[in-house]
């Protein structure tokens, strides 16, 4: 972590597990630490379960533990994951182009970012999915979102990793339920779609890339240590339809319990008390 000094994607780290080219296996049992990249990523595979693993990435120092994802998906369907532990400084589970059918259930997050919808839409003019995605049963403690979906913006700054956009293509069908959070750092729920260039600034509202039929709830509970439950900026030129806050009055904030959207059409159990 001392090496990439806190760089997003710092060139020559390894991911410790590559799962590619898999059907019809299970993984279990594994512990993982210290991961100096992703702990691990899974490409191309279909009816693949993971269960009982553990991943420990973490700084000793102020040096954050950047891109320390427990797992990454890629061009996958039906991918299980059940009972993870994951300690880290990113993404606990993240899910990206393509992957579908994807199931997550029953494990405790500490620190990191949370479950992690993309980031997507990076690549100028691919068109790329998210589908029918569940996350269940989770324990969030000290992670800066529960749940959270980025797509990148619309404008094509940049050359990819760090740089990129002008991605196409949908994320549909999600759910994050029957969550408890433990003094989560942010947001309940989070939608950008203004991820861009490294230091660009702008463009939220030019991503084409559609989010919709997204749900948080019924069922989370706990605390967020700010007063803002939700924040939504979905794209002026792809706004979000179907999205849904339920039972969210059963977490506990440090204020107002704020809900901020931007590009939210006809939203289904709550009401936007201002824009992002």
């Amino acid at each position: 972590y001392n090496l990439a000094d806190g760089v997003s994607n710092y060139p020559g780290r390894p991911i410790n597990l590559l799962i590619a080219n898999s059907t019809d296996s299970v993984f279990s049992g594994i512990r993982l630490v210290q991961s100096q990249f992703w702990t691990m990523a899974i490409k191309d595979s279909e009816d693949i379960l993971l269960e009982g693993i553990y991943v420990n990435s973490t700084s000793n120092n102020s040096v954050p533990a950047r891109n320390t994802d427990g797992v990454d998906t890629f061009f996958s369907n039906r991918i299980t994951f059940r009972n993870w532990t994951v300690v880290n400084g990113d993404d606990c589970i993240s899910l990206k182009a393509n992957s579908t059918n994807i199931l997550i259930q029953d494990s405790v997050f500490h620190g990191g970012l949370g479950v992690s919808i993309g980031s997507i839409g990076q690549y100028n003019g691919v068109f790329e999915m998210i589908e029918n995605v569940t996350a269940e049963g989770v324990l969030a403690i000290g992670s800066r979102y529960a749940g959270y979906i980025k797509t990148w913006t619309g404008i094509t700054q940049g050359f990819p990793p760090n740089g990129g956009g002008g991605g196409l293509g949908f994320a549909t069908n999600i759910t994050f339920r029957n969550f408890t959070l433990q003094n989560v750092t942010d947001n309940v729920a989070l939608i950008t779609q203004c991820t861009s260039f490294e230091g660009a600034t702008g463009g939220c509202d030019t991503s084409l890339f559609q989010l919709s039929n997204i749900t948080w709830g019924p069922g989370i509970v706990g605390n967020i240590q700010t007063d803002t439950l939700v924040t939504m900026q979905c794209s002026g030129d792809a706004p979000c339809p179907e999205i849904s806050l339920l039972g969210l009055d059963d977490v506990e904030s440090e204020g107002s319990a704020e809900i901020k959207c931007s590009n939210v059409l006809d939203p289904i159990g709550f009401n936007c008390t201002g824009p992002t």
